[in-house]
């Protein structure tokens, strides 16, 4: 069984959103990553690896 990485992005505001917009589409669009995209406040954050 392989395992992909996994990119987290976390975004706060609308603003920044909209300015990572084209960055978060190549990361969903990549075959080879897991990517997760978070909006709003977090308050923590655990990984098990």
């Amino acid at each position: 069984m392989t395992y992909k990485p996994i990119i987290c992005i976390t975004l706060g505001t609308r603003p920044e959103a909209i300015k990572l917009a084209p960055v978060i589409q190549q990361f969903q669009t990549c075959e080879q990553l897991l990517a997760m995209i978070r909006a709003g406040f977090v308050q923590r954050v655990s990984v098990t690896l």
